[in-house]
C-alpha cells in the first residue's frame, strides 16, 4: 500500500495526463462559463476575493474575465509567493497590465511596490485552482502546500473576527476523482466546487 504522500505523487501524475488532453477550445468554453458564474454570484458584493491566475501550459481554468471585472470593482486580490517564507501574500489589484510572470511557473502576481498587501483575515472568498477533487470537497494541488498554508491561516484569522470564510475551488468535470483523494494532516477541504 502507498504511503500518503506516495499515493498523491500517483494521483498527480494522473491528473496532470488528464489535463494536458483538454482542447483549448474546450478550455476556453468552460472558464468562460466557470467566470460567468462566478461573476454573476461576486461582483458588486463588495468582498475581498482572492482570485488566481492560470498556469498557462497546465490547462487549468483561466479566471482571466472574472479578474478583470472584479478589478474594476476593486474586490481583486491576488496571490504572490513570498520566495524567503514559502508562503502565498495576498495584495489588492485594480488592474491587471501591471502584473509580471514570475518563476517557476510564470503566473502573472502583483508587483509588492505597486499593490496593497492585504492581510489574510480581510478575505472573504478564496477561489483555488488544483488537480483533482473529490466528493468530500478535498482537493490535490501541486504539492507544495501554498494554498494549504493560506487557507488555514485565513481561516484561522477570520475565526478570530467571527468573519465567514468561503473557500471555492473551480476546475474541469474531468478533475473530479471518483475515488477520495489521498489526505494528509495539513490538507484543507474547500466549501464548495464549481466543476464544469
Amino acid at each position: 500500500m502507498l504511503s500518503d504522500c506516495s499515493a498523491k505523487s500517483e494521483k498527480r501524475k494522473h491528473y496532470k495526463e488528464i489535463l494536458s488532453k483538454i482542447v483549448f477550445s474546450e478550455q476556453l468554453k468552460t472558464s468562460n462559463k466557470i467566470s460567468n458564474i462566478l461573476y454573476s454570484r461576486l461582483y458588486g458584493t463588495n468582498k475581498i476575493i482572492l482570485s488566481f491566475f492560470k498556469i498557462y501550459n497546465q490547462n487549468e481554468i483561466d479566471l482571466f474575465p472574472l479578474n478583470q471585472m472584479l478589478a474594476v470593482n476593486n474586490q481583486l486580490a491576488l496571490p504572490r509567493v513570498n520566495r524567503i517564507t514559502k508562503k502565498l501574500e495576498c495584495y489588492l489589484v485594480e488592474e491587471l497590465q501591471s502584473l509580471q510572470p514570475q518563476p517557476p511557473y510564470n503566473i502573472y502576481e502583483p508587483n509588492p511596490e505597486l499593490h496593497v498587501k492585504v492581510p489574510v483575515g480581510m478575505l472573504d472568498i478564496i477561489l483555488t485552482p488544483g488537480l483533482a477533487f473529490d466528493m468530500n470537497f478535498q482537493r490535490l494541488g501541486r504539492g507544495k502546500g501554498y494554498y494549504d498554508r493560506l487557507i488555514r491561516e485565513s481561516r484561522i484569522e477570520c475565526s478570530k473576527k467571527m468573519k465567514n470564510l468561503e473557500v471555492i475551488a473551480v476546475g474541469h468535470l474531468v478533475q473530479l476523482s471518483e475515488e477520495l483523494l489521498p489526505r494528509e494532516d495539513h490538507d484543507q477541504s474547500m466549501d464548495e466546487l464549481i466543476l464544469l
